[in-house]
């Protein structure tokens, strides 16, 4: 294995400083086992999974069928179902485990939208998850979303004035989501885990931030040439998704407990060292 494909293999282990800082500052405080077991469950099987499909040499096709882009889109209607918390509806619930849906399809969302050859399509399949997202309401997934799909969308229109009006949607879109940011209450371990972090020490909070830095790098390291364009749109996804952590209530990938962006994240991961 050349030394790039060594260097790509070992961009599925950056997940485990945040993961294990994550688990040692939960059990500090006494969080159950049970839920930061599953994080590590979760971050050792996408690993291993990621690693073996890797020297396989796995090709995943590109995701472009109707039934590719209708499911994600299914899912995310689906949490409007549900009475939410405090009117927010992120989740849906099965077999009583509870996943919030936007963070795993938005990377499958972003993937789609790369592969789509009919450019209408591509704009409306973008506008109408923005539009769910902001409604649900969810500040964070409104900002990484629309902003990582405005990338891939400018790049596929060669007209100004349709660029002009994506930048300007998408600005006007980020103004209003948070301007009207939601009230949910933190979960300490999920949202507020750096500030946990932070009442054990200082260096561990500045340990546990580089962690979380080091998640988006290999998005802007190792990928193909051709396909730089949806590394960079996933990688500005994921940093803007840990960023907006610090300014509301949203989950610390693999560091605060929640297995559904940790899966979003190996999706997004696998699917792209793998082409």
């Amino acid at each position: 294995m050349e030394a790039k494909n060594k260097f790509k293999a070992l961009s599925f282990f950056v997940v485990l400083p945040a993961t294990l800082l994550g688990v040692y500052t939960m059990n500090y405080f006494h969080v159950s086992k049970s839920i930061w077991i599953t994080n590590v469950v979760v971050a050792l099987l996408g690993i291993v999974i990621g690693f073996i499909s890797f020297r396989l040499k796995t090709n995943i096709r590109p995701l472009n069928s109707p039934l590719a882009i209708a499911i994600p889109l299914l899912l995310l209607l689906l949490t409007f179902l549900s009475e939410g918390a405090t009117n927010v509806h992120r989740w849906i619930s099965v077999g009583g485990l509870t996943f919030n849906v936007g963070t795993i399809v938005s990377p499958i969302l972003l993937i789609l939208i790369y592969g789509l050859q009919n450019i209408k399509l591509s704009i409306f399949v973008a506008a109408f998850v923005t539009i769910l997202f902001f409604i649900q309401p969810d500040a964070s997934q409104v900002t990484a979303f629309s902003i990582a799909a405005s990338l891939l969308l400018i790049n596929k229109i060669e007209d100004k004035i349709i660029k002009a009006l994506i930048i300007l949607t998408t600005f006007l879109c980020l103004v209003f989501t948070w301007y009207n940011l939601d009230t949910l209450p933190a979960v300490s371990y999920v949202e507020n885990i750096i500030q946990m972090a932070r009442d054990i020490n200082v260096p561990l909070m500045i340990c546990s931030i580089l962690a979380l830095c080091l998640l988006p790098l290999p998005f802007f390291t190792v990928y193909s040439k051709k396909e730089k364009l949806i590394a960079l749109s996933l990688g500005i996804y994921f940093s803007l998704s840990l960023l907006s952590t610090f300014v509301g209530n949203f989950p610390v990938i693999f560091m605060g407990y929640g297995i559904s962006p940790m899966l979003g994240y190996f999706i997004g991961l696998i699917w792209l060292l793998n082409r």
